[in-house]
């Protein structure tokens, strides 16, 4: 299944995208970061209410709780590829992002 949907992704980059397709999108701060991570979690969960966690779609998986990130951080890492992200984000603050990294872990951790 991982496969077919990088095909799948990679089929509708090279279509929908094209060879001279180069946005100028800067970096989002890593509140930025935050609020999209926040929004795919929330989306993620409200579509888990209305859908099985168990239900297999295109043989995913667990598609309805976790497809919605896969084209985000599919074509965002191709926005972040070809903006040069890694860079800017070398600058940013590493405590923040750390703590960011860690936070989540230690949550779910002690859930348990």
């Amino acid at each position: 299944w991982f496969v077919n949907l990088l095909m799948i992704f990679n089929v509708t980059y090279a279509f929908a995208c094209g060879k001279g397709w180069s946005p100028k999108i800067h970096c989002p701060s890593l509140l930025g970061f935050l609020t999209i991570s926040l929004v795919i979690g929330l989306l993620s969960g409200a579509t888990e209410l209305f859908f099985p966690p168990s239900d297999r779609f295109w043989q995913v998986p667990e598609f309805w709780a976790n497809f919605l990130s896969y084209p985000v951080f599919f074509f965002g890492g191709a926005i972040a590829q070809r903006n040069d992200w890694m860079e800017e984000i070398k600058e940013k603050s590493r405590v923040i992002i750390y703590t960011w990294a860690v936070l989540p872990t230690i949550m779910y951790v002690s859930l348990e």
